[in-house]
């Protein structure tokens, strides 16, 4: 369903993390939807979060006739393909061989949509772009505001009409609404029109709720007619047409599937119970789910669905603001409740503890946080837009590893570097600063801070003149923005990939069976769907029996929960989350209370 905020829902720039050692923020909006082409610029337009996945949206300036582009095909922005957690973009090809006039883009652009009429700055004021990517290239360009977002709740009755008023409450897909309508007297919108019949007069804030509206003519009131509405054609809606007589305005909601429904503009929305209001300030929850549990409950499912939950109830606009609502049922009046929304099993979520549920409650979600607000006085803030990355500028730095598996047999090990800088000093290196055990593996680890830094790597026994033996080996080159995982012989060295890793669960829970469940930086699905992964292998360490997960040691952060696999009706038990770095062996000891680290 689509829902327009009247005074500007926000776009929020969220970061995707990239790095497994050091958190690397990546903007999901700013990342390449279109592939560029040789001889043409290429601009990817990030827009306000109402925009509708239908919407059209052309460029408009000096360089292509102004607002005579409007409706021109060669000038219409597509919509990138939609992908799981990243906000949408739309995309333009240019060739400046079209272009007009000798003009170009710096002189002057901006985007206007179809439903939400062009763009605004956040004074409401027309604005114009002047950045241009080169031949081949492409080019982020930010839409802060269109002009339907300035747009306040007005009486239909304040509005000059001609002729009583066919108001539509558009929640389909359709973008370009047309009214036929005809009667007794036969076709009521004059003698000369013709299919699809009437363009719509304008759209107006009723109450919230954006309507498009059509004037039916002063000389038509009274008289009784049937109605289409039409997407400029095609789609239509369905037979049997609404009858309706022209002695007053007529309210209908245009849904989902095409149909029209009468609708009453004033009704309020009916709650089921107390109910929680999420501002959704964050483009990478397409989808709201809520996952309830009842406090002093052990984290049993308050819905009884399992996770992720449900979807959120529905809309609701409260002065000028869409909400995203949630209702308890009244059923639950009384009781004191955790509250998880999440983004449908994507990986994302945000936690509110302790909820009475003897009122509403309403919250702002930025990023990963949950924020309470006055839904009387709160007016969502402009988005922050990011400055374009210099070229120049040098990258920030991240701590990466360099694991060596090292079957020399020499009595000493050196890592030497050489390339934009010596990582490791003068000749004959460093040793490794400690050890870590991977799969059963010892390696060294050399830890390294870089930013992308090329260097080639020589292994060496750390001796001089007769007593120095090195690998050295033309290949053995690496880039400073990951770890790597490298075995050496005497004679060469080796790129592995990450290796296979072990957690050792030490189960004092009591349970017939243990899962593990992860969630985090891949998403919610490391161990599998909820409830995750049967601990099946076993295995027996100075005397204790423990259970084996089996991981690849990429070094994700990842939240462990320990569970029991039952569902709620059968004595469903968890641990609270716990985090951890998947990047080498653990030993963990699960009990009642929850998991720890077990030294080893």
């Amino acid at each position: 369903m689509k829902k327009f905020n009247i005074i500007g829902l926000l776009l929020l720039l969220v970061g995707v993390f990239t790095s497994c050692k050091e958190e690397t923020i990546v903007l999901t909006s700013e990342l390449p939807q279109f592939e560029t082409r040789e001889g043409l610029m290429l601009l990817e337009v990030i827009v306000p979060y109402e925009t509708g996945i239908n919407d059209k949206i052309y460029i408009v300036g000096d360089f292509n006739g102004g607002t005579d582009a409007i409706g021109n095909p060669e000038w219409l922005l597509q919509r990138a393909e939609q992908k799981t957690g990243v906000p949408a973009k739309f995309g333009i090809y240019l060739n400046p061989s079209s272009f007009i006039d000798g003009k170009t883009l710096a002189d002057g652009y901006y985007f206007y949509n179809i439903q939400n009429g062009p763009e605004r700055n956040i004074d409401n004021e027309p604005t114009l772009h002047y950045e241009a990517p080169a031949l081949g290239g492409r080019l982020n360009v930010f839409v802060n505001y269109w002009e339907s977002s300035f747009l306040t709740p007005e009486n239909p009755d304040d509005v000059e009409h001609d002729g009583y008023a066919i108001y539509i409450l558009n929640n389909s897909t359709w973008t370009d609404l047309y009214l036929w309508a005809w009667g007794d007297d036969g076709n009521i919108l004059g003698a000369d029109a013709s299919w699809p019949g009437l363009q719509a007069t304008g759209q107006m804030n009723i109450n919230g709720a954006l309507y498009t509206y059509f004037d039916t003519g002063t000389a038509n009131m009274g008289k009784t007619v049937k109605i289409i509405i039409s997407n400029n054609g095609s789609p239509q809606t369905p037979a049997p047409e609404p009858e309706i007589t022209l002695d007053k305005d007529w309210y209908f909601e245009l849904t989902a599937d095409g149909t029209l429904e009468e609708i009453d503009p004033n009704a309020s929305v009916s709650h089921d119970g107390y109910a929680i209001f999420i501002y959704n300030n964050n483009p990478d929850f397409a989808e709201l789910y809520a996952w309830v549990w009842e406090e002093g409950s052990g984290g049993e499912d308050f819905l009884g669905t399992g996770w992720p939950g449900v979807p959120f109830t529905g809309t609701q606009m409260i002065n000028g603001v869409v909400y995203n609502y949630f209702d308890f049922g009244s059923g639950n009046d009384g009781k004191t409740v955790n509250f998880i929304v999440n983004n449908n099993n994507q990986g994302k979520q945000a936690e509110v503890d302790g909820l009475l549920l003897d009122k509403n409650y309403y919250y702002e979600l930025s990023g990963l946080t949950l924020t309470a607000i006055d839904p009387e006085t709160f007016t969502p803030s402009a988005p922050e837009i990011p400055e374009e990355p210099d070229p120049d500028e040098p990258k920030p730095s991240a701590e990466y590893n360099i694991y060596v598996l090292n079957e020399t047999g020499w009595s000493d090990f050196y890592l030497y570097t050489w390339g934009d800088t010596q990582f490791f000093g003068d000749w004959p290196g460093e040793e490794a600063s400690s050890t870590v055990t991977i799969g059963g593996e010892t390696y060294l680890v050399f830890p390294v801070e870089g930013a992308g830094e090329t260097q080639h790597l020589i292994f060496n026994n750390g001796k001089s003149g007769d007593d120095e033996i090195k690998v050295e080996q033309g290949d053995m080159t690496v880039t400073f923005d990951q770890d790597y995982y490298i075995k050496v012989t005497a004679t060469q060295a080796t790129f592995l990939t990450a290796p296979m890793a072990n957690i050792y669960v030490n189960n004092q829970t009591g349970w017939d069976d243990v899962y593990l469940y992860g969630w985090g930086d891949a998403g919610n699905s490391f161990f599998g769907d909820w409830p995750g992964t049967k601990g099946t292998e076993t295995e027996l360490i100075n005397g204790v029996n423990y259970i084996v997960f089996p991981f690849e040691a990429v070094g994700l952060q990842e939240n462990l929960i320990f569970n029991n696999g039952k569902d709620d009706n059968d004595g469903k038990e968890q641990l609270s989350d716990f985090n951890v770095t998947l990047a080498t062996d653990m030993y963990i000891v699960i009990t009642g209370n929850g998991a720890q680290f077990e030294n080893q």
